[in-house]
């Protein structure tokens, strides 16, 4: 399998999309963002796409994608650039992971209250 990242350049607009492809460099792939593909797919002779680099697995890839993306100034996301955040680097642990005692117990008692009368998620609850 063959990795690449790769930036797009809208010529009208004068923006930019970075990204990176699980894929071959010929196979059609635009981007994963619905914007930029609207976009792509009504005007697609406005925009040339780069091959930025090359990779042979993807946890090289994905580290230059976010590598380029911390480049990106803020303010640009969703105007300068079709990519509308930075986005959070793959792997990395959700915010309460391996914390206990999280909530308070009015949150508690707030999230047990709007749970009652819709149905659970739990596939392996007991049928009465």
């Amino acid at each position: 399998m063959q990795f690449f990242l790769y930036i797009w350049h809208d010529k009208c607009r004068k923006m930019f999309y970075v990204g990176m492809h699980e894929g071959q460099i010929t196979d059609d792939y635009v981007s994963s963002s619905r914007w930029f593909n609207g976009e792509h797919q009504y005007r697609p002779n406005d925009f040339k796409r780069k091959i930025i680099k090359v990779f042979n697995d993807r946890k090289s890839a994905r580290k230059e994608e976010a590598r380029f993306l911390r480049m990106i100034k803020e303010s640009e996301f969703g105007k300068k650039y079709y990519n509308l955040k930075n986005g959070r680097p793959s792997g990395t642990p959700p915010w309460n992971k391996g914390k206990k005692n999280i909530y308070s117990q009015e949150t508690l008692q707030k999230m047990s209250v709007a749970k009652i009368g819709k149905p659970s998620n739990n596939q392996y609850t007991k049928a009465s």
